[in-house]
């Protein structure tokens, strides 16, 4: 089957609930996206949940970056090549094996160079409230005390 891994989007910052992690381990599917309601201006792929199952296609949900993998899913890839995952998500959505849950918290999408540009100067650490010096440690970034 192969190992368990995350990946995340760098395009995103993800502002979760206290309590969220990234599940280690997937018991039935082959890969679990986390899903947000699109909103009206956007141009994401839309997603439908139906019974936990991904359905490609003109759902209200879109994928923010965040999933979780069977590496095995991965195997047909040449090592050092772009490969667009989303072929692998529609692949496994026709299998029954693509799996979806709600991100419990808010998401900006910086990975448009005038939105990034947009947002540089803004200071998010209202949004992580007592949680910002622990993420500040985790990330290895000195803290002013």
């Amino acid at each position: 089957m192969g190992e368990t891994i995350g990946i995340v989007n760098p395009d995103f910052l993800y502002f979760p609930e206290n309590l969220f992690q990234i599940p280690n381990s997937l018991s039935e599917n082959d890969c679990l996206l986390y899903l947000l309601p699109r909103p009206e201006s956007a141009n994401y792929t839309g997603l439908e949940l139906n019974d936990g199952k991904i359905i490609f296609g003109k759902g209200s949900l879109f994928y923010i970056g965040i999933s979780v993998l069977n590496s095995g899913v991965l195997s047909g890839i040449q090592p050092e090549t772009f490969f667009d995952l989303s072929y692998i998500f529609k692949e496994l959505a026709a299998k029954q094996r693509l799996a979806g849950r709600l991100f419990p918290g808010e998401t900006l999408d910086l990975g448009e160079k005038e939105y990034y540009l947009s947002l540089k100067g803004k200071d998010f650490s209202g949004r992580f409230g007592s949680r910002w010096e622990e993420f500040l440690e985790l990330c290895r970034v000195p803290t002013q005390r």
